[in-house]
This record gives C-alpha cells, sequence and structure tokens, in this order.
C-alpha cells in the first residue's frame, strides 16, 4: 500500500537508496556585462553552496580561497535533442591576508576542453603568464585584492555531446485514455560525479501515475503540486543510466511537459583547477580550493 510522502503527496515506492565591493570586483562586472554573464552569479552560487565542507571544499582559516564556479542552462526537446545549451563559468580568487602576491599555477588539464570554450583572462592578469599556465598580476610586485576575478569562460552549443545529462522523455498513447511514459537518462560525460539529482515530471490534475519500471533512485508521487519527482542520490561513471516508466490516465502528451532538471557537481564542464600557489620567492602558499557546478535551467520541452 502507498504509504505518505513529502510534500502533502503520496509515496509509491522506491528502487536503490540512496558590503563594500572592491575595485577588482567592479572590473569583473564590467567585464561579464560585456560578455552578457551575470554580475551576480558568484553571489548567488555563494548563497546555494552547501554549508557541510564537501571534497574540495575551501577551509575558511585558509589565507588564500580559490572558487571554480560553473553554471548551465539547457532546453532539450523530448527525443533528447539540444534546443539550446550555454555554460558559463568563473575562477575566483579570495585573499584574507594584506600584501598577497603570489603565482597561481594552473593543474594541467584533465581531459581536452571543447573547442567552443571561449575563455579570457581579467586585464590586470599578465598575459605571457597565462600563455605558460601561471595567473599572475600583470605587475608582479602588485599585490591581489582582497577578491577578484581571475578567469571567465563560456560556450554555447547544440551539440548532444556537449550536455552533461542527456535525457529523453517519451510518452505514448496507449488507448482507453491512457498514457504510457518511459524517461531515460544517461550521464554525457563519464569524467563528471553528479549527485543530488531532481527530475520533476507535471501531471496536471491526471491523478496517480502506476509505476511500471524504476531502475533506479526514488521516486514519489507529490499529490499537492500534480507533479512525480524522481531523485537520484548520484550519477557517475558507475551508474550513468536509469528508466523511469509509468502509466496515467492522460491523452495530451503536451500535459506531461516541461520535464525539469536539477543537480549539482564537484566537477565542472570546462576542465580546470589550480595546482599550486607560490610566493614570489618560490614559497608553497597555504591555500583551500573548492569546485562548484550548478543548474540555473535545464528543461525538456514537448514537440
Amino acid at each position: 500500500a502507498a504509504t505518505a510522502g513529502s510534500g502533502g503527496g503520496m509515496k509509491l515506492g522506491k528502487g536503490m537508496s540512496l558590503k563594500k565591493k572592491s575595485k577588482g570586483v567592479d572590473m569583473m562586472e564590467q567585464m561579464a556585462s560585456e560578455e552578457g554573464i551575470s554580475a551576480s552569479a558568484l553571489d548567488n552560487q555563494r548563497e546555494a553552496a552547501p554549508q557541510a565542507a564537501a571534497p574540495g571544499a575551501v577551509v575558511r582559516h585558509d589565507p588564500i580561497e580559490v572558487e571554480v564556479l560553473e553554471s548551465i542552462t539547457c532546453r532539450l526537446s523530448a527525443d533528447g535533442g539540444v534546443l539550446d545549451f550555454e555554460v558559463k563559468g568563473q575562477l575566483n580568487l579570495l585573499c584574507h591576508e594584506e600584501d598577497t602576491k603570489v603565482l597561481l599555477h594552473l593543474a594541467p588539464q584533465s581531459r581536452a576542453p571543447a573547442a567552443d570554450f571561449k575563455v579570457r583572462p581579467n586585464p590586470q592578469m599578465s598575459k605571457p603568464d597565462f600563455a605558460k599556465g601561471v595567473l599572475q598580476m600583470r605587475s608582479a610586485d602588485r599585490p591581489f585584492p582582497k577578491q577578484l576575478g581571475l578567469l571567465q569562460w563560456k560556450l554555447k552549443s547544440t551539440d548532444e555531446n556537449m550536455i552533461p545529462l542527456k535525457l529523453v522523455c517519451w510518452p505514448e498513447d496507449i488507448g482507453d485514455g491512457k498514457m504510457n511514459v518511459n524517461i531515460e537518462y544517461n550521464l554525457g560525460d563519464t569524467a563528471l560525479t553528479l549527485h543530488d539529482v531532481l527530475i520533476k515530471i507535471p501531471l496536471n490534475n491526471h491523478g496517480t501515475p502506476e509505476i511500471v519500471t524504476s531502475e533506479t533512485g526514488v521516486y514519489r508521487h507529490n499529490s499537492r503540486r500534480h507533479i512525480l519527482e524522481w531523485e537520484i542520490n548520484v550519477i557517475d561513471a558507475d551508474s550513468s543510466s536509469g528508466i523511469l516508466e509509468f502509466e496515467i490516465d492522460c491523452t495530451d502528451k503536451a500535459d506531461l511537459f516541461p520535464v525539469t532538471v536539477s543537480f549539482g557537481s564537484n566537477d565542472t564542464l570546462y576542465p580546470i583547477e589550480i595546482g599550486n600557489i607560490t610566493t614570489l620567492d618560490g614559497e608553497q602558499a597555504k591555500y583551500g580550493q573548492r569546485k562548484q557546478l550548478k543548474v540555473e535551467q535545464f528543461e525538456i520541452e514537448s514537440e
């Protein structure tokens, strides 16, 4: 028998367990404006960041913090075709001590980035050093400000191979006023690990869905909001695909769209991180580093 679920719905069953801105910030906002990138993205992502320490999370007492922040927007058709896909990212430096003069050495990239990525360093960075994989102020004797965006990157594409999570939603009329619906996902890049994946299918007052197949994750019917929610804790190379199949009293496929998707990751689509930070004298500097990928918008639209 069904048991009470969260959000006032019914749980049908489950599968596997589951202040004042610095001059540097002003300059980055100007750059963001020129590139069409939201200047508030950094603040929004910090507010959305989990409070518990995660792998690679910044330790707050470190004198230097590095943040690699990336967001994506994506619109897919029901058959998985890409209508629109965009990635925006930033590498930011926060210094908690005065007169911070350091060199940030980029780590070798773990995989070749897509050619469509456009990367732009802050004009305050030394371009010759950036070409050698080092981030430092244009004038080496000039200290870093307390907060500064060092790099920005972006990508726009309709290439299905660029999507981190490929999805298909396939509703089919089976007669007698019923619709059979299959939703399938596949990890687009096995180098990524996605966490807290939530797929929401609108049901639009069509009653309680009958689950036919559930290979992974947990599903629940939120009857108050008329949504079928499918949660998957982790999608990675070892658990890269899954299918949810259900039937529902419905005759109009459009009523089951748009399907919305959200997830997070400690990986980014553009492969970048700081491998080492040294002083101008070559000594090792203490620092923390955090990487975060978040979804701004991810939807599957009807045909």
